[in-house]
């Protein structure tokens, strides 16, 4: 397919540990199948997090009349046929990924924020990625739209889980993590504000509580703090199978229940702080 992987530039930011011929692998899977202008590989991958388990994360750039859809961005998961990782692919017009730049907590702002372009289009200009960390922190917006966003991927997550527990309760762990975290911070940007940037879920359910929410799950700090270890950041050193297993069925109900709890209340609160910021628009 021609990509474009600039090594030097992956080792810069981190991603050494990423190897080039599965990495190339699924670039070219990737642009085989949706034909993008510009692919931008962000994530574990350039964080220098990536691990034997984690997935490939990449955001697809086409042109506005290319048949995608403006909102929300199309989603795909497949496994690369050639080396079995697991890819992420989003996929948004080059009009949508401006408009979002700013947004915290999207893929958008993610991939542009700490991405790093790998393939581009004969022809094609690519989106600039925005690397000031500065830049970025003083221009960040929390657009409380994000909330249902986070609450969609929290579901996504969450079907995800049940699938692999059987065969994988350890990844079924980490993404039930991956529910809880994001359900809490969903409410928090509802709320119109930023959350603190941690995987912690007893720290996040403080924060929600703060707000004045009564989460409808049993909270159990043990069973938090065991969930919070499956965080990306932890997750090269697994517990056993019969650990995880244990886990999965200990958080299984309360992340339902978190994630219900938080669908229920975001429509709720967002339409609250809407009227909130209207009525402090016409006061002023």
């Amino acid at each position: 397919m021609g990509a474009v992987l600039p090594r030097r530039e992956l080792l810069a930011r981190g991603a050494g540990s990423v190897d080039t011929r599965r990495l190339q692998a699924a670039v070219d899977f990737v642009v085989a199948r949706v034909r993008p202008d510009q692919l931008i590989l962000y994530g574990s991958a350039t964080r220098g997090l990536f691990a034997e388990r984690s997935d490939l994360d990449f955001l697809a750039v086409r042109s506005s009349d290319s048949g995608v859809d403006r909102f929300p961005v199309d989603h795909y998961h497949w496994e690369c046929p050639t080396t079995g990782d697991d890819i992420d692919v989003f996929l948004a017009t080059r009009e949508r990924l401006e408009e979002r730049r700013w947004a915290a907590g999207t893929v958008h702002s993610a991939a542009l924020s700490e991405g790093v372009t790998v393939f581009v289009s004969p022809g094609s200009v690519p989106v600039r990625l925005s690397l000031d960390e500065t830049d970025m922190v003083k221009k960040t917006l929390f657009e409380p739209d994000v909330a249902t966003e986070y609450v969609d991927f929290a579901r996504r997550r969450f079907a995800y889980a049940e699938a692999a527990a059987s065969d994988d309760p350890g990844y079924a762990c980490e993404l039930l993590q991956v529910v809880a975290e994001r359900s809490f911070k969903a409410l928090i940007i509802a709320h119109g504000s930023p959350f603190k940037h941690t995987h912690d879920l007893g720290d996040l359910w403080d924060q929600v509580e703060a707000f004045g929410e009564r989460v409808s799950a049993v909270r159990d700090d043990a069973v938090l703090k065991n969930i919070t270890r499956y965080a990306g950041q932890f997750q090269y050193d697994f517990p056993s199978a019969d650990e995880s297993a244990a886990s999965y069925r200990a958080f299984h109900q309360p992340a339902s229940d978190i994630l219900d709890y938080t669908e229920r209340r975001v429509p709720v609160v967002q339409r609250e702080t809407a009227a909130r910021r209207a009525a402090s628009r016409a006061a002023t």
